[in-house]
């Protein structure tokens, strides 16, 4: 069911990670007893794509890769940029997804959403 996708936005950097694994470990905890075996799913955000948060981000899939994991992770990775999304209000009466995702922020998106897709069902 979609109410169990509990998905945890992250910014991929030392200080938004610290504690991640109590944080997701946490949730499952107050959550297994209440028929939800999916676990929290990280999405990383704001990625700049500099060598720290690139070291960061892989450390995040290593840990969502383990043996005894608290998350899993999205493939998808929502960077951080100037005009990644549109305000609605200036797309005016009619907005379109593209208008609204301009360039390549569709794309990304859209992969998103088959993820999370695939997760629910």
């Amino acid at each position: 069911a979609a109410s169990h996708l509990i998905i945890v936005p992250t910014i991929p950097d030392f200080m938004s990670t610290l504690g991640l694994d109590l944080f997701t470990g946490d949730i499952m905890r107050n959550l297994r007893g209440r028929d939800i075996e999916n676990l929290p799913c990280v999405l990383a955000t704001r990625f700049d794509g500099s060598a720290h948060q690139k070291v960061v981000l892989n450390a995040m899939r290593d840990a969502a890769n383990a043996k005894e994991t608290e998350f899993n992770m999205f493939n998808s990775v929502i960077p951080m940029k100037p005009g990644f999304a549109t305000n609605p209000i200036e797309l005016g009466p009619e907005p379109t997804l593209q208008a609204k995702w301009p360039g390549d922020a569709l794309g990304i998106i859209e992969g998103l959403l088959k993820e999370v897709r695939e997760k629910i069902q």
